[in-house]
């Protein structure tokens, strides 16, 4: 009868202890682990086209961890909508973005020698709770190994105003991990804004109607530098400035007649600059567009024809009008 009693309470705390092992295995989370961090933003405030940058974006994957990283993504959202991504492999080499241009990757990590395996690891998301088995792929897959934390650099150019955050995806074979929201940052308008033409314009007539922004604030001087002034190129020259405004008010610029012909070539990009300064701080900001009509055509008349080699040819040295610039007529350097 002892033996009895005593058999069947072995068989009740076995059974117990297996309901409380089996209970811990659904509760807690597996030792191998996939983290990812947005990072930080480095200001909380910036005027619109002006570069935030992102310190610490992380991607962790856990000692006994492995998984196989097709590629990053990081993205701006503005609530839940998506404004702005660059996408990324694991080296820190950019794959394409949107809007172009405005996003840059540094890989703040050496990942010239990055481990990779063909076995282990469960690929459990510490953000969501999931799990996901790869067996192969980025990490040093073995209990007791180090974390292989892999960490990126990005600064992003505002190209819109709002207020913002960002998310980092990382893309496997079969599954994305996504990132918590990072700290919100606000773009607003600035100093200066509404530039005309519009930033990354095209289509632009030559030379533009007018050269424009709208100012905000007070006792503000402002002046405008152009990038692509000839014969000199690669230099910034002022070529306007306005003294003592306060807003609202438009600074434009309209006399291009007096400048020559440094504005007349056609399919080509154009950078100028509009800065600001009360005496204490400075606002600057530059913008680029890009001019209508064939680069060929350096009469500006719109044909391309036997005169416009006439133009290249006999102007080349004397510098006189209609051509004083560059005689680089077909761009290929």
């Amino acid at each position: 009868m002892l033996r009895m009693k005593l058999k069947r309470n072995v068989i009740s705390l076995t059974v117990s202890i297996l309901l409380i092992i089996l209970l811990f295995s659904t509760l807690l989370p597996p030792f191998t682990a996939v983290k990812l961090k947005p990072g930080t933003p480095s200001d909380t405030s910036i005027d619109l086209y002006k570069t935030i940058i992102f310190d610490n974006i992380n991607l962790t994957i856990r000692g006994p961890e492995c998984i196989p990283v097709s590629f990053l993504n990081f993205t701006i959202f503005e609530g839940s909508t998506e404004i702005a991504y660059v996408k990324f492999n694991v080296m820190g080499s950019e794959i394409e973005d949107s809007p172009s241009n405005k996003f840059t990757v540094t890989n703040v990590t050496n990942t010239s020698n990055l481990p990779y395996n063909s076995s282990g690891g469960y690929g459990y998301d510490e953000d969501d709770g999931s799990n996901h088995t790869f067996n192969y792929g980025y990490g040093n897959a073995n209990i007791g190994a180090s974390d292989l934390i892999i960490l990126y650099r990005i600064t992003y150019i505002a190209h819109q105003t709002g207020i913002f955050t960002a998310k980092l995806f990382v893309n496997s074979s079969n599954y994305t991990y996504v990132s918590g929201p990072s700290l919100n940052f606000t773009v607003s308008e600035g100093e200066i804004y509404s530039p005309y033409p519009a930033y990354e314009s095209t289509g632009i007539a030559r030379p533009p109607t007018n050269l424009s922004v709208k100012i905000n604030g007070t006792n503000l001087d402002v002046y405008f530098y152009f990038y692509n002034m000839t014969p000199v190129t690669d230099i910034w020259t002022q070529f306007a400035n306005w003294t003592s405004l306060s807003s609202p008010q438009t600074c434009e610029f309209t006399n291009f007649t007096d400048m020559g012909n440094d504005w007349i070539w056609g399919n080509t990009s154009y950078q100028w600059s509009a800065n600001a300064t009360n005496g204490t701080t400075w606002s600057n900001t530059s913008y680029y567009y890009t001019t209508t009509g064939s680069r060929y055509d350096v009469s500006n008349d719109g044909i391309v024809n036997v005169q416009d080699l006439s133009y290249a040819w006999g102007y080349r040295k004397t510098g006189s009008k209609p051509y004083d610039g560059l005689y680089d007529v077909n761009d290929d350097g």
